[in-house]
């Protein structure tokens, strides 16, 4: 999308980071460029961002239930909504998280850094105070603060506890509101139940919503034949 900007806008910079290799593939999509005042886009032309985000994240769950990969294994077709976007939009064959964790893997998809880059890597489960003044020292350009200037409403409804600014463990990800369910595998209908209740409210507004279900993350319950052969390699290799 071509875009002027003003002198008037003051100083503006475009950066792009890339960490590849042989035989990796990177991909950009629409970045943000942004001024003191927030996006350039609303600072050149002054026109308003039209489409509201919603943005569905299910933690840990197996990439072959849904979508490619589960119609190469012949997985039975159990999630007709996520299907039907996949049939409808984009779906990636492979897709790689930047951690293996829940905290800095969502502040990754949420800034688009790495976590180091972005300030927001930890080995500990709580952040002590040195860890989160470096985190906000560094003002990671998190996609709530970003729309923010546009006039987007921004929401993030989940249980994941150590994400959304709880003591001792969380970040603050800049969301106007959170709502924490907090239910372990028995909250993905309360969620859902409070997305519609605030969609329905805020219709007629520009918003972003984080929708963060978390029921195949715990407890996890391996049939009986796996965890056999799991812990059957696990003492052959001890």
């Amino acid at each position: 999308q071509p875009l002027d900007v003003p002198l008037s806008a003051g100083p503006v910079t475009l950066r792009i980071d890339a960490i590849g290799g042989p035989g990796m593939i990177l991909s950009l999509a629409e970045p943000v460029v942004t001024t003191d005042d927030g996006p350039a886009l609303e600072a050149a032309t002054g026109a308003a961002l039209a489409d509201n985000l919603i943005l569905i994240v299910v933690d840990a769950q197996r990439s072959d239930t849904v979508g490619p990969y589960a119609r190469e294994k012949k997985r039975p077709r159990i999630y007709d909504a996520m299907e039907g976007l996949a049939d409808a939009g984009s779906a990636f064959r492979w897709a790689y998280s930047p951690a293996n964790s829940t905290r800095p893997s969502t502040y990754g998809f949420l800034s688009s850094q790495w976590q180091r880059y972005g300030r927001f890597h930890s080995v500990d489960w709580g952040l002590g105070p040195e860890a989160k003044a470096r985190f906000f020292k560094a003002n990671v350009p998190v996609l709530p603060r970003l729309l923010g200037p546009a006039g987007y409403r921004s929401v993030a409804i989940g249980n994941d506890a150590f994400l959304f600014g709880h003591q001792p463990v969380g970040l603050d990800a800049a969301f106007d509101l959170v709502i924490d369910h907090r239910n372990s595998v028995k909250d993905t209908p309360w969620m859902t139940d409070s997305a519609i209740t605030w969609l329905e409210a805020h219709k007629d507004q520009r918003f972003f919503m984080l929708l963060n279900y978390n029921s195949p993350h715990r407890p996890y319950e391996p049939p009986d034949e796996v965890r056999r052969a799991v812990n059957r390699r696990i003492n052959a290799a001890a």
